[in-house]
């Protein structure tokens, strides 16, 4: 009787593991805007087309939880405009470097072809923007109305509130 209890409490234990899912803040364009605003390392706030066809985005059903976590893609275009008072009208065009991270067993997944709001880390005399899981330091297609609340927040009007 006892190997039958310990191994229920084992098969219980496992599917616990199994089914604890990630847990991630809601996505907002103004909390990436007001987390990089307020980092020690310098951040540029684009918006734009970043080409990620080179990146190779993990599949979590693949995914070795002995791999490293974090894999870089250097070289990658970016073409937009950051971010002034007057809105996004600096125009970039830059290789960036995309950092992924997956989270325990949990990865990031490829975004689709319409221009994302991110902030870019300046690292050196390049740019990064970290994706992971939780979406990381990019939005995809963010609405006109979320890009104009990071625009007011930049220029210290209105409410830099997260949703």
């Amino acid at each position: 009787m006892r190997p039958i209890a310990a191994l229920l409490v084992a098969a219980a234990t496992l599917s616990a593991g199994q089914a604890a899912a990630l847990s991630c803040l809601r996505p907002d364009p103004v909390r990436i805007y007001t987390q990089a605003r307020d980092a020690e390392e310098a951040f540029r706030i684009a918006y734009g087309q970043l080409d990620l066809s080179a990146v190779s985005f993990p599949q979590m059903e693949s995914y070795d939880v002995g791999a490293p976590e974090t894999r870089d893609f250097s070289g990658i275009p970016f073409e937009g405009h950051a971010i002034t008072k007057d809105g996004f009208t600096v125009p970039v065009s830059t290789p960036v470097t995309v950092r992924l991270t997956c989270l325990g067993p949990w990865c990031p997944t490829a975004p689709g072809p319409e221009p994302m709001m991110m902030a870019l880390e300046q690292i050196g005399d390049g740019w990064r923007v970290d994706i992971n899981a939780c979406g990381g330091d990019a939005y995809g297609q963010p609405s006109k109305e979320q890009l104009e609340r990071v625009v007011a927040c930049h220029r210290d009007e209105g409410d830099c509130a997260t949703e």
